[in-house]
């Protein structure tokens, strides 16, 4: 009995220096490098999902293209395009430029307003938490 509390111990230590080895890789990776790790480590979710049942409140990875990009007072809106839709992103950190890719980390919101004939309807859009990967487009 003695011996399986050492083993387990013996695993745990092993596996939080395997932890502790990868944060301390992944910082001295190339930057090319470090774009092909976050896409395996961060499973991102399709933007048609989330707007097809949000649920607001949660946590949600998203990657896409920005597109159209809209200055409020406290912030900025920019749309997010993935290859199933389009959702808008509010940040109120760095802006990426227009074509540029992003992976990011939010909160899903949902705006409901009253619509034409005063039927209430309502949209999903993302409260940026972290901007993960930043690739700028490529300029010609």
């Amino acid at each position: 009995m003695h011996f399986l509390k050492a083993l387990r111990v013996f695993f745990l230590a092993f596996w939080v220096v395997g932890l502790a080895a990868c944060g301390q890789s992944a910082q001295s990776v190339s930057e090319g490098r470090t774009s092909e790790l976050v896409q395996t480590l961060v499973q991102t979710d399709a933007i048609q999902e989330i707007q097809r049942s949000p649920k607001p409140g949660t946590i949600v990875h998203l990657k896409g293209k920005v597109g159209s990009r809209v200055p409020l007072l406290e912030g900025m809106v920019y749309e997010l395009k993935d290859a199933t839709g389009t959702i808008w992103v509010l940040t109120k950190g760095q802006v990426p430029d227009q074509g540029d890719e992003v992976v990011i980390r939010g909160r899903l919101q949902y705006l409901k307003y009253q619509g034409i004939q005063s039927k209430e309807q309502g949209t999903a859009y993302i409260e940026q938490q972290e901007q993960i990967q930043h690739t700028p487009a490529l300029k010609s």
